[in-house]
């Protein structure tokens, strides 16, 4: 499927978790704009029959219904939903680009179309947008203060992600807060309080991330190859050291294909590459050596590799990620079969789409401690739930987390601390999402805006005294994002 894109690439720096806010250099990115097409909302059904949104009622029963068997979740409610999210977001639309249809998400807006909104002044998001903005190659998280170090967290070893992916509802809201202007959150704080913003209940975020099938990883015509994941032994090491591979026909038809070890681009969410990406992509910095001197091309095929998925249904949103099996019925860890039988409530998913795996948390621990914190709530007594995309989460080593028990000490809260979840593949969403903080004093050593993996993280630790928390999205902090041209100094004038 061919995309003509937005695409901003980041030319060899660091993303940094504590700059100044939206300080990153911008207009560094090719802008490509010639495709057009309407943003898609959320169903209102969901085709499990659960409605969207969902009452926060109903979820925090299933909440309180939750049990995670070896840290994983089976409450059969909340695996349905993930499935009914998924199967909405990768409906195929009437909507086209370059004589394609797009899948709902792919008409979704980016955090910079609402930025180029703000700028504009516009009151309502445009009900036209003109560009996809599928793909934006950049470095893995680095932090200023070095709090972040280790293998896959640099330059050097970057990462193929997508764009951070909004619905309309959640552009609009964006966009009628001004949440991109740094006076308008600067003023939302109060000192000697927790403040936070809060988003529509009807909010949707994405995170899609990719994989290019370059020359470099063909194995014949028409064939290419790249590292599955294999389960917790692929943990703890960047995507191109997981040990072992599948193999890829661009042909659907290809007679080589066994859906063992070799399959078809059909069973793989993806489009065609088109020139600006391959410009964007070759200018940018790679996963690891084995991509470091990839050289893309117009017409190279782009597979999904999956998405973290974020409702604002309940206060602490629903978290699911999807990342791609060769077995989806029978995944491995983070997923599980119980979670890929919940593929069976939804009537709409498609071949492609229903070749992901699923893992999910919606609690920190079950049984789910509360949201704010009070003398004598105990984490001892709960299990963790594992909710983590192990091409994201599942490369990140402990250095990632190293200050998340020195904060809980610092902060009085010590005993909540559980000392074995220290590294992705003992991390959830919602963990380390409950830290998303604008302008984080990490540097201060308080503890705000810093990685958290799978820890019971109050919405009223004392570490978020003094400061904004922007409603569990990292993409709404001003440490993330990349600015369209002009931005930068719109911002520091308004």
């Amino acid at each position: 499927m061919k995309r003509s894109v937005l695409i901003f690439m980041f030319l060899g720096m660091s993303i940094l978790i504590f700059p100044s806010f939206l300080s990153t250099v911008e207009n560094a990115f090719l802008e490509i704009r010639e495709c057009t097409f309407s943003p898609q909302e959320m169903p209102s059904m969901l085709s499990n029959g659960d409605s969207f949104p969902t009452d926060s009622v109903t979820i925090n029963g299933w909440v309180d219904n939750s049990y995670a068997l070896n840290g994983l979740e089976t409450n059969k409610d909340m695996i349905s939903h993930a499935w009914g999210l998924w199967a909405a977001l990768t409906t195929v639309t009437d909507q086209v680009c370059d004589g394609e249809p797009l899948r709902l998400f792919e008409t979704w807006y980016s955090p910079q179309d609402v930025m180029r909104a703000t700028m504009g002044g516009y009151r309502d998001m445009p009900q036209q947008i003109n560009s996809t903005g599928n793909l934006e190659f950049r470095a893995k998280f680095e932090s200023s203060n070095g709090s972040f170090h280790g293998r896959g967290l640099s330059a050097e070893r970057g990462d193929i992600v997508g764009k951070v992916k909004f619905n309309p509802a959640t552009a609009e809201a964006a966009l009628d807060n001004k949440y991109y202007l740094n006076s308008v959150m600067t003023g939302k704080k109060v000192p000697g309080k927790v403040s936070t913003i809060e988003l529509p209940t009807n909010s949707v975020a994405l995170k899609p991330i990719y994989r290019v099938l370059t020359d470099r990883l063909k194995i014949y015509d028409g064939m290419y190859r790249f590292h599955k994941w294999s389960g917790k032994s692929d943990g703890l090491k960047d995507d191109d050291e997981f040990e072992s591979y599948v193999y890829v026909c661009t042909d659907a038809n290809d007679s080589r294909i066994d859906n063992v070890t070799v399959f078809g681009i059909d069973v793989f969410i993806h489009h065609t590459m088109s020139a600006a990406e391959a410009h964007n992509y070759n200018i940018s910095s790679k996963e690891g050596a084995e991509y470091s001197n990839n050289i893309a091309a117009a017409g190279d095929m782009v597979i999904v590799l999956g998405s973290h998925v974020a409702s604002r249904e309940s206060t602490r949103w629903t978290w699911q990620t999807f990342y791609w099996t060769p077995t989806p019925d029978s995944p491995v860890f983070p997923s599980s079969v119980v979670m890929a039988e919940g593929r069976n409530t939804v009537s709409t998913l498609d071949k492609a789409s229903s070749h992901y795996a699923v893992s999910l948390g919606y609690s920190m621990l079950s049984p789910a401690a509360p949201e704010n914190y009070t003398p004598g709530i105990t984490t001892y007594d709960r299990g963790s739930v594992y909710a983590l995309n192990p091409f994201i989460e599942g490369t990140f080593t402990t250095d990632v987390f190293a200050n998340q028990e020195y904060y809980y000490n610092l902060n009085g809260l010590g005993d909540l601390f559980i000392t074995k979840n220290v590294d992705g593949l003992t991390s959830s969403c919602m963990g380390c999402h409950s830290q998303a903080t604008y302008l984080g004093n990490g540097q201060e050593g308080k503890g705000a805006g810093t990685f958290i993996a799978d820890q019971y993280v109050p919405r009223n630790a004392p570490w978020f005294t003094g400061e904004l928390q922007t409603d569990f999205l990292w993409s709404l902090t001003g440490s993330f994002e990349v600015l369209p041209k002009g931005f930068e100094q719109y911002n520091k004038t308004h």
